[in-house]
């Protein structure tokens, strides 16, 4: 059986990960939305409030989001990359608290947090030139038959979560 990682801090110590915004109890659908606490799988403990949503507040925050897509594709590439940039840096200069808040959030043990949050900033470090690159190719096809692969931006990005922590059995 392996062991849960329970970081030695607390939760809070590390709030620096999310200084910039105020996330505790945030949901997006439009407009801002309280939601109620979430507790660490390991210890029980308050962890913070994030945001869970409904499936009309998911159904509104889709459609938000592909409204604000077409306003970030027709930004310039510049902006594109400069913002995957800023991901990385925050990701790279917060990597020992994303790993602490992965053994609070989700009982990963140490090992594992540091894997994904170390291929996650290399994800983030290879689509630092993607705004830049071709936005297609030619692909191999049959004779006379031209074959075009394309690339566009997606634009918004969300995390949609189940909380599976309600299937699970109490002892």
């Amino acid at each position: 059986m392996r062991e849960a990682h329970e970081p030695e801090t607390s939760p809070m110590r590390h709030a620096d990960l999310f200084a910039e915004i105020d996330w505790n109890g945030c949901l997006f659908d439009g407009d801002w939305r309280s939601s109620p606490d979430t507790l660490s799988p390991v210890t029980g403990r308050r962890l913070g409030t994030v945001g869970r949503a409904s499936t009309a507040q998911v159904t509104t925050s889709a459609a938000t989001a592909c409204r604000r897509q077409r306003d970030w594709a027709a930004r310039p590439c510049e902006q594109h990359a400069a913002a995957f940039r800023r991901a990385t840096e925050l990701a790279e200069t917060r990597q020992a608290s994303t790993v602490d808040w992965l053994g609070h959030e989700s009982a990963s043990p140490r090992g594992q947090a540091e894997f994904e949050t170390q291929n996650s900033i290399k994800s983030l470090n290879q689509t630092t030139s993607l705004p830049s690159q071709s936005h297609g190719e030619v692909v191999p096809s049959k004779p006379g038959r031209l074959s075009l692969a394309g690339r566009r931006a997606v634009g918004v990005v969300g995390v949609i979560a189940s909380d599976d922590r309600q299937s699970r059995s109490t002892p």
